[in-house]
């Protein structure tokens, strides 16, 4: 009986703790599919009575309320994430493959200054980026923003790079040396194939920190035409209203590739961070 309660009583923190975490997630969902003027009735109606999928037209279509242009605001998105994942994962293969495999005096303290340097605030930052960014003409750029979204990501990217690469037997490489390969083939040919998961959930990592990152899009990118998805968000909160259907509509939308690449990479993601879960 006791083993029972027990088992009950886990299954019962399961289900609530579900309940309260995903339970904003249903009543955005809720609201996404409301019409105005139902929005603001109270008691809240759940579920809607009349839901629409129109919300969702129009924001896919850019024909809001105010014409936000969304459509607009997906591309920059996936150009700014895709262009983070791509630098982020070369750049820090090569670094995470030579501090795994070349000794070098001062290693484990540069190891930690890279570990220390992702663990800064970018916001504290802001100011003097600010001006680089404008001085070397990345301002309201979407390719300076994913160079600048890069520059974020690599610190923890190095890292698992680092002991992905470091769990990679030394023989194999060594073998192939022996044979006449060099370094750069041999990086190349064994270390690349063989690391690939890690190497993906890097990718899939960067970009997912692209994709969601709003402070400094939104200080780089005044211009309308290069905004992203969360400052498109924001778009939807005008001077005396919240159009709070199309926000749930959006934010559905925003959060669907975030989804989806869980789903679908779920196990290259937790191999490839579990990979890279060595110590220094």
């Amino acid at each position: 009986m006791i083993k029972i309660l027990k088992i009950f009583g886990k299954y019962l923190i399961v289900i609530i703790l579900f309940l309260i975490i995903f339970f904003p997630y249903f009543w955005l969902f809720n609201t996404s599919l409301k019409e105005f003027a139902e929005v603001y009735v109270l008691p809240p109606t759940i579920p809607p009575k009349k839901p629409t999928l129109e919300n969702y037209y129009n924001v896919l279509t850019g024909n809001t309320a105010f014409a936000a242009p969304w459509p607009t605001f997906f591309r920059n998105s996936i150009i700014v994430a895709s262009i983070t994942a791509v630098l982020t994962s070369i750049l820090a293969s090569f670094a995470g493959y030579a501090l795994s495999r070349i000794r070098m005096p001062g290693r484990r303290t540069l190891l930690f200054a890279i570990l220390l340097a992702w663990m800064f605030p970018g916001p504290s930052i802001l100011i003097p980026v600010l001006d680089t960014m404008k001085k070397i003409g990345l301002y309201n750029s979407l390719i300076g923003l994913g160079i600048l979204h890069t520059t974020f990501a690599l610190p923890v990217a190095t890292w698992l790079a680092f002991g992905t690469f470091r769990s990679i037997p030394k023989e194999l490489e060594e073998a192939a040396m022996i044979e006449g390969a060099s370094r750069m083939k041999v990086f190349l040919r064994i270390a690349i194939p063989l690391g690939r998961i890690g190497i993906t959930s890097i990718a899939l990592l960067a970009f997912l920190l692209s994709w969601t990152e709003f402070v400094f899009a939104l200080v780089l990118m005044p211009d309308v035409p290069n905004k992203t998805l969360p400052l498109g968000l924001v778009s939807f909160t005008r001077d005396y209203t919240i159009y709070w259907m199309d926000t749930g509509s959006a934010s559905i939308l925003f959060s669907l590739p975030i989804v989806l690449i869980l789903i679908l990479a779920e196990k290259q993601f937790v191999k490839g961070m579990s990979a890279g879960a060595l110590k220094a």
